[in-house]
């Protein structure tokens, strides 16, 4: 491949996702208008080929041939779906006076952080370009072995190479090969590029989600206390990939909200779907989201519509299950979690209360002093809702009933995977804890500022 194939390469990725958000969910149906729908393009355009390119590895085909048929196959049903869809763009409204006044400290809060953030991330990539530990030796290990081995791509999930962790999905690791195929270098550029996206799509989608329901005030506050999360950028420089799923499980959380506008079609479901299954192909506990989003949807969802509404939700998730379910099976990797547990062993872990004292206890001890040497930025968090209270009208309860309920699920399997975990409970929570929590951090801040949200404002954007 030749450099000039790396433009094209991003084309087909922001065109493929351009052209599924708009047949799923029509531009003119967007709450907060076309950044918003930008913030959520460009992450999907980038899982879809991430899968192309892990069926193009597979088939022995390039995989731009099978992207450029996928955005030929879209582009004529999303024309046809933007001609034939009624009504005007639903844009963010403007804010009132007492409004704009609460909103104004919270904006230059917001502003102030991104820069600071931008600048620290700028720092620790130009110091350690191949990331933190897990960065290089997990993620951009697995992408320069399926980069450099080319047929052979298959040796990159050798058993000589389990100690790092070759079960995890290949959302990063496909984005990353994908990208050095086609620029024809392995520059340190493309995973940093990568990670800086994805915190970005995070924050932006997060501000923007939350501005078209949940009032600017809110948004605002939401994003400096993303933005003031130290692990945060921490964790985004190292080229970890739980920034990444945070953005797939923040995703799942907005669009899944959306769907329960009153105009809205199920292609908001679909998408919600799609963006779960990305999550479960970035790591394996985006597979929880996924369970977690089917439950959540069909408790709050009336019998009449409960096949219909799970079903497009796990319609959009299925071509990325089928995906993990051919590479746990097809490509041979590892066995991991359960594969390492018998039945005695699962039956003496559920009934050890031993264990649930311990994951219990880490999780709350976790909850303050999550994110940053001091303080927790969670304590900021309930000392905002406190001030600010919650005003809900009776009518809105089911827009943060479903996106909370989903996260309380995912929280709940996360807890259920520690105490079926094959490793040593204390190890295992000591390492890997603090970055769960930072994967659920985002859509933790929009579930409760959805609930702190102006009632009138969400009750305006329905009825456009």
């Amino acid at each position: 491949m030749t450099a000039a194939m790396g433009p094209i390469s991003a084309a087909l990725a922001i065109g493929i996702g351009l052209a599924l958000t708009a047949l799923l969910a029509p531009a003119e149906r967007w709450p907060g208008g076309r950044l918003l729908r930008l913030m959520v393009a460009i992450p999907i355009g980038i899982g879809v080929c991430s899968a192309t390119f892990f069926v193009a590895l597979i088939a022995g085909i390039p995989h731009v041939a099978i992207e450029t048929c996928l955005l030929a196959g879209l582009l004529p049903w999303r024309w046809r779906t933007s001609t034939n869809a009624a009504g005007a763009p639903c844009a963010i409204s403007r804010a009132g006076g007492q409004e704009q006044a609460r909103e104004t400290p919270f904006r230059f809060l917001f502003f102030f952080l991104a820069v600071v953030d931008a600048a620290v991330f700028a720092c620790w990539s130009a110091r350690w370009p191949r990331g933190g530990w897990d960065g290089w030796a997990i993620w951009n290990q697995r992408a320069r072995f399926i980069h450099q081995a080319g047929p052979r791509w298959r040796d990159a999930f050798s058993p000589a190479l389990s100690w790092s962790n070759t079960h995890y999905p290949l959302l990063v690791p496909a984005t990353l090969a994908r990208a050095w195929n086609d620029l024809g270098s392995e520059t340190t550029l493309v995973p940093i590029f990568v990670s800086g996206l994805f915190a970005v799509a995070v924050t932006g989608l997060l501000v923007l989600s939350l501005s078209a329901l949940g009032g600017r005030a809110h948004a605002f506050a939401a994003g400096a206390l993303l933005l003031g999360t130290p692990s945060f950028v921490q964790i985004a420089a190292s080229q970890y990939v739980d920034v990444t799923l945070s953005y797939f499980v923040l995703a799942t959380l907005v669009l899944i909200c959306f769907a329960d506008r009153p105009a809205a079609p199920d292609g908001w479901l679909v998408l919600a779907g799609i963006t779960a299954g990305m999550a479960a192909w970035t790591k394996n506990e985006g597979l929880v989201l996924v369970v977690a989003g089917a439950l959540a949807l069909a408790v709050t969802t009336n019998r009449r519509a409960l096949f219909r509404r799970a079903g497009a939700f796990l319609a959009g998730a299925g071509p990325f299950l089928l995906a993990i379910l051919y590479f746990q099976r097809g490509v041979g990797v590892s066995r991991y979690f359960l594969g390492q547990h018998g039945a005695p062993r699962i039956t003496q872990d559920l009934l050890d209360a031993h264990r649930y004292a311990i994951v219990a206890e880490a999780f709350v001890s976790q909850l303050w002093r999550f994110g940053g040497p001091l303080v927790s930025p969670a304590i900021f968090l309930f000392g905002y809702l406190l001030c600010s209270g919650v005003r809900m009208s009776q009518k809105d309860v089911i827009r943060p009933a479903a996106t909370g309920l989903t996260l309380l699920l995912t929280v709940a399997g996360y807890f259920a995977i520690y105490i079926l975990s094959p490793y040593n409970l204390p190890w295992l929570l000591a390492t890997s804890l603090d970055r769960l929590c930072l994967q659920l951090w985002p859509g933790a801040l929009f579930a409760m500022m959805l609930c702190a949200g102006d009632a009138d404002a969400i009750h305006r954007h329905d009825k456009e």
